[in-house]
C-alpha cells in the first residue's frame, strides 16, 4: 500500500505544479484597468500653470521633463485628429510636447491607479503610460491607442492595478498627452486571460484523469 501511495505522489506531482505555475503566473506583473470603482481621487486644482512643476498637492508631486508642460489647466488644449480638451473635464495636465513624459508621485504608494486620458494624432506617435515602485523599478508599461476623431474633452480610463500596494509613480509619455481625474486603490477587477483559463482547465482536467485511473 505504501509504494501504491508512492507511485500515485510522483504521478500527480507534475500536473500540481503545472496548474500552481499557471496561477502563480497571473499575480507576477500589473493588470491593466480601464475601471476603479471607488478609488480615491487626487484632483488637479485649476491653476492654469505653464511649467515643469515640482507641483505638490492632495497626496501626490507632479513633475515634468517639458519646461511648458501645463498643470490644473482649464483652457483650450488641441489634440488633432483626437479633437480638443476645454477643460470640461476638470482641470488637467498636458505634457504639450511630442517627446518627454509627466511624473506623479504619490505620497504614499498604492496598488491601483487610474486616469482619464487621451493624446495627439496622427503626428506625433503613440503616448504611453508606465508605474514604478519606489525604488524607480520598472513594474509594468502600456502603449495606448486612443481614436476619439474630432471629440470634445473626449478620452478612456487607463491605469494599472498591483495585488500589492507597491506603486510609487505614474509616468505618462510622448505624444502631447494629457490626463485628468486621477485615482487610487480602489476595488480591484480581475479578469483571467482566456489563455490562462484555458490552461487551468487543462492541468485540472488531467488531475481528474489521473485520480479516475487509480481508482480502477
Amino acid at each position: 500500500m505504501k509504494l501504491r501511495l508512492e507511485t500515485l505522489t510522483q504521478k500527480f506531482l507534475p500536473v500540481v505544479a503545472a496548474a500552481a505555475l499557471v496561477f502563480g503566473a497571473t499575480t507576477a506583473s500589473a493588470s491593466v484597468i480601464t475601471s476603479l470603482p471607488g478609488g480615491t481621487a487626487h484632483a488637479f486644482t485649476a491653476q492654469d500653470l505653464v511649467t515643469s512643476g515640482p507641483v505638490a498637492e492632495n497626496g501626490m508631486t507632479w513633475t515634468s521633463t517639458y519646461a511648458r508642460s501645463v498643470y490644473g489647466y482649464t483652457r483650450l488644449y488641441g489634440l488633432v485628429d483626437n479633437g480638443d480638451w476645454t477643460g470640461d473635464t476638470g482641470p488637467y495636465i498636458g505634457l504639450d510636447t511630442d517627446y518627454g513624459s509627466m511624473t506623479i508621485v504619490f505620497d504614499n504608494a498604492v496598488s491601483s491607479v487610474l486616469a482619464f486620458i487621451n493624446y495627439a494624432v496622427p503626428n506625433f506617435g503613440a503616448a504611453k503610460i508606465a508605474i514604478y515602485d519606489a525604488a524607480n523599478n520598472l513594474l509594468e508599461s502600456h502603449t495606448l491607442d486612443i481614436n476619439t476623431p474630432s471629440g470634445v474633452d473626449a478620452g478612456f480610463d487607463f491605469g494599472f492595478s498591483q495585488t500589492t500596494a507597491n506603486i510609487k509613480s505614474f509616468v505618462l509619455s510622448d505624444g502631447y498627452i494629457v490626463a485628468a481625474n486621477v485615482r487610487t486603490d480602489g476595488r480591484r477587477i480581475d479578469v483571467p486571460e482566456p489563455g490562462t483559463l484555458a490552461l487551468a482547465g487543462l492541468a485540472f482536467a488531467g488531475l481528474a484523469m489521473r485520480r479516475r485511473k487509480a481508482a480502477i
